[in-house]
């Protein structure tokens, strides 16, 4: 298992490609010359923070629900919108490839799950993935993500969002569409805009969304 030291949050940031996945650099001979060419190292995806915490971006696994249903409820339950533990579990099972965790010195810090639609529409709470899901679908919907209380501030939030982007990319996806009650700011970063507020459970949520057609990569 590698674990690479870096300096920075933007590093890692410029790192995210894929699972187990690295972006690095290599020199290959062309004729007389060495000439450096970008390329994707695949290795088990670990980072060394510049505060010591190890990290590493892997996709979630069944005994990973618990976690990630504990972290949901104390991130969303104070606003409302926290979601039931089966719908965790069946999106894993929908579109496994699209649920991510973030673990930080082996514990689970952060996670991120999304699915795809055929059309673009309002994202709704709790609902059935193996309904919703279309494999075949260009619209991209983060149904949910969420950073542990005690790990936030030190940039997990965008580690797991550049993942998800990249990951609706790698899918062949042409926009990307979410929902939230308060972390408006943390999307915008990354050039996201509100199309249209929703209330549901007496609960306001602004719909935004990413046109991947128009928008650059992160590095």
């Amino acid at each position: 298992m590698v674990v690479t030291p870096i300096p920075s949050i933007s590093q890692i940031h410029s790192a995210i490609l894929g699972e187990g996945e690295w972006k690095g650099f290599v020199k290959r001979k062309a004729g007389n010359s060495e000439m450096p060419e970008l390329i994707d190292v695949i290795i088990e995806r670990n980072w060394l923070m510049s505060d010591n915490t190890k990290i590493l971006v892997r996709k979630a696994r069944d005994q990973d629900i618990p976690a990630v249903v504990e972290i949901d409820a104390e991130a969303f339950s104070p606003y409302g919108t926290a979601e039931k533990p089966e719908t965790f579990q069946l999106r894993l099972t929908a579109f496994p490839d699209g649920f991510i965790i973030l673990v930080a010195d082996n514990e689970i810090a952060a996670y991120g799950c999304s699915e795809k639609w055929l059309t673009e529409r309002e994202p709704g709470l709790d609902e059935n993935p193996l309904t919703t899901h279309q494999p075949d679908g260009r619209i991209f919907c983060i149904t949910a993500m969420a950073v542990k209380m005690n790990y936030r501030g030190k940039g997990f939030g965008l580690l797991i969002l550049d993942r998800l982007i990249e990951l609706a990319r790698r899918e062949g996806c042409r926009k990307i569409i979410l929902e939230t009650t308060h972390a408006q700011g943390l999307f915008l970063k990354r050039g996201f805009q509100t199309v249209q507020n929703r209330t549901e459970r007496a609960i306001s949520l602004d719909v935004m969304s990413l046109d991947l057609k128009s928008h650059g990569r992160n590095d």
